[in-house]
């Protein structure tokens, strides 16, 4: 059995050797846990199986200490308060904010919505679906948004996650998104986007057939707009 105890000490050394500040104090330290545990020869049996007794462990303990140099002790008293420590994570854990607690200050309209939208990383489906959403009010960490019944498959969880994580720097932390089935009332992404390439497209098609050259080219020599045949420069 002590055999055995000796076999797990040294196991339990090697999973926690990088904890100690050199390799030598870790191997020094593991020593002198083996002789605190080694029993001596007129030591009472123990009661229990397994059990060492306390009288036999603190004297091997005492008699090995005497020995050990005292840098070798600070080394030991260090590694033993390292490991009776909490536990410092690495890895700083993310600061859990509520819903009701974000956004309190933030003014949030239309305008600033189509701004956000413009202005984010998103790309493919989950572009369309902030596209094609209209706002409808934000408060207390709660966006509320619209989409047409034709628009209601771009609601998918995934997407519905990663816009909250687009806009969550422009709110103070990621909101809750939540949506109505309704045609926006307010104008969308999609339809200015629509809107301003249609404003672009007349103000080209009316710049063109204003032009003293192109009304001579038809008036006088029967020349023929092909149509769809115009389009705006900054296209």
């Amino acid at each position: 059995e002590l055999v055995q105890l000796w076999y797990q000490m040294a196991l339990n050394a090697r999973r926690d050797l990088s904890l100690a500040p050199s390799a030598r104090a870790g191997f020094e330290m593991t020593m002198l846990r083996m002789l605190a545990f080694r029993p001596a020869q007129d030591a009472t049996p123990a009661t229990a199986a397994g059990s060492v007794p306390r009288v036999a462990g603190a004297a091997a303990a005492k008699a090995a200490l005497a020995d050990v140099p005292t840098a070798s002790l600070a080394s030991i008293r260090t590694i033993s308060e390292a490991r009776t420590a909490p536990a410092a994570s690495s890895v700083p854990t993310p600061e859990v904010v509520a819903a009701g607690n974000i956004g309190n200050d933030i003014v949030m309209d239309a305008e600033r919505w189509l701004a956000l939208v413009t202005s984010s990383a998103l790309r493919g489906p989950a572009r369309e679906l902030a596209a094609h959403a209209g706002f409808v009010g934000y408060d207390a960490g709660v966006l509320r948004l619209s989409l047409s019944p034709l628009d209601e498959h771009l609601k998918a969880p995934n997407l519905v996650k990663l816009l909250a994580e687009s806009i969550a720097s422009d709110l103070g932390g990621q909101p809750q998104i939540r949506f109505e089935t309704s045609a926006p009332s307010v104008e969308t992404l999609h339809q200015r986007s629509t809107r301003q390439r249609d404003e672009r497209q007349i103000a080209a098609e009316s710049s063109f057939m204003a032009d003293a050259g192109i009304q001579q080219l038809i008036n006088q020599h029967g020349a023929a707009l092909v149509p769809d045949s115009i389009r705006p420069l900054d296209d």
